[in-house]
């Protein structure tokens, strides 16, 4: 990863039909429909003073004689196409081609079932797509997309991304997506309204659209200081390279406050600690994931084990500088390089030695049905009944984390138990009639009675 070092808003979609319009490009919308009409000079709301001029089409930013922009028209909205790399990956004869066809078909936006991938961005390196979303005239509202592609080994396809989730009003809602095992799926987003997607839609097996399995990790942050975040991080570990999920490890930072400049930031703490196990090596392409224990340590209402010490730079989330007033408002969001989260390598270790803790928790799916993609919920958990298998499960509570997070072999029934657990509880499912966990949404499978 040698440049991790180095610098649901309806809209009116466009049936679009390309036209050249002396030698620039422009575009004739449907009768009846919103249009954008680029045979106008493009006028965006930014100061001009000292700053490149954008025009529809190809520009050039940094002034060395090569165009690292293109601005067009998607899906009836004003976008900016930034080669973080300085060089748009299009030669001069593609200019006046139907951008909107175009990337339809490289972001396979409204495809059914989803596909991530489209092998035509395998050459496209480090870019930036700014979409002004809500027609201001400017690229750096709350209510913009903002999506940057990262490519960290040179292969010229990316390895992480990095986007705004919720577009709207007042929203902070950041995303950094990295896959640690060269496969280019990441996050599913609508690109027909640049928006995030449906995060547990999945396919036949419970494969989940975006992309959680294998190896790799995202964090997740609601707050306009993106250093901190409240999933710091999910990770997901593939030990035997099958591409099925073996491990999977959570942090969070759960308290949030408004600091001196009246901005809630979280507390760079963390007040959750969770490891997940896939134990009985029962997963495959008809079972992506099968999640059989987890532990959870847990410290509610007071600061938690400081992770702002647990620093990592990530210049190429930068991008091209010249490109950077396009984002001026938002810029401390955007273009912030610094993260501080549990290393993806020792986050284990780092979290199990930390001796604050209040509680932790040992959940075991005894009848071997959860099949969610990240941490398991019990039903016993307060606020999260909603989510969690129905039935079935065993859970043990050490109450005054007297335990210290050890697991015992009980002689009485040879089963893996919590050391020094106050509280246990096991819902037993007698008769096999249930299945999964709470956000199962489609009914094959539900938490519910089998049909037949």
């Amino acid at each position: 990863m040698t440049k991790l070092e180095r610098p649901r808003v309806v809209l009116i979609l466009l049936t679009l039909t390309l036209a050249v319009c002396g030698g620039v490009p422009c575009f004739a919308a449907s009768e009846g429909q919103l249009s954008v009409d680029m045979t106008k000079p493009l006028e965006l709301k930014y100061d001009a003073a000292d700053r490149p001029t954008l025009t529809w089409g190809y520009n050039d930013l940094d002034g060395n004689g090569t165009p690292d922009t293109l601005v067009t028209v998607w899906n009836g909205k004003v976008i900016a196409f930034v080669s973080d790399d300085g060089k748009l990956p299009w030669g001069a004869d593609d200019e006046g081609r139907d951008w909107n066809a175009y990337f339809n078909t490289a972001f396979n936006a409204g495809q059914d079932p989803p596909q991530l991938w489209n092998d035509e961005r395998a050459t496209w390196g480090d870019y930036t797509i700014l979409v002004d979303r809500n027609s201001s005239g400017r690229f750096d509202d709350n209510e913009d997309f903002y999506y940057k592609a990262m490519d960290l080994n040179d292969d010229g396809a990316p390895e992480a991304e990095y986007y705004h989730l919720f577009p709207g009003p007042g929203s902070w809602s950041n995303k950094l997506h990295v896959n640690l095992d060269g496969e280019r799926e990441m996050s599913f987003l609508n690109w027909k309204t640049f928006f995030y997607d449906e995060e547990q839609r999945y396919l036949p097996g419970v494969k989940y659209v975006m992309n959680v399995q294998g190896t790799g990790f995202f964090l997740n942050s609601y707050s306009k200081d993106t250093r901190t975040a409240w999933e710091t991080p999910i990770a997901w570990y593939d030990f035997d390279f099958d591409g099925q999920t073996d491990m999977v490890m959570r942090a969070a930072d759960v308290i949030m406050a408004e600091n001196d400049e009246k901005v809630r930031v979280y507390s760079g703490t963390l007040g959750e600690y969770e490891i997940a196990f896939e134990l009985n090596n029962n997963t495959n392409e008809e079972r992506w994931h099968s999640l059989d224990m987890q532990l959870t340590f847990a410290r509610y209402g007071s600061p938690g084990m400081d992770y702002t010490n647990l620093r990592d730079t990530i210049n190429a989330i930068k991008g091209l500088p010249e490109a950077a007033y396009l984002s001026e408002r938002m810029l401390t969001t955007r273009q912030q390089p610094e993260r501080f989260y549990l290393p993806y390598l020792d986050g284990h270790a780092i979290a199990t030695a930390y001796d604050g803790w209040q509680q932790v928790w040992l959940l075991f799916d005894e009848d071997d049905d959860d099949c969610r993609w990240e941490e398991m919920f019990g039903k016993h958990e307060p606020g999260w009944r909603g989510y969690s298998d129905r039935i079935g499960d065993r859970i043990e509570i050490d109450l005054d984390y007297g335990g210290k997070g050890k697991l015992y072999v009980g002689r009485f029934d040879g089963r893996l138990h919590l050391y020094h657990a106050e509280r246990a509880f096991w819902d037993i499912d007698y008769y096999a009639l249930y299945k999964g966990s709470g956000d199962r949404r489609h009914t094959p499978e539900g938490p519910c009675r089998p049909t037949g």
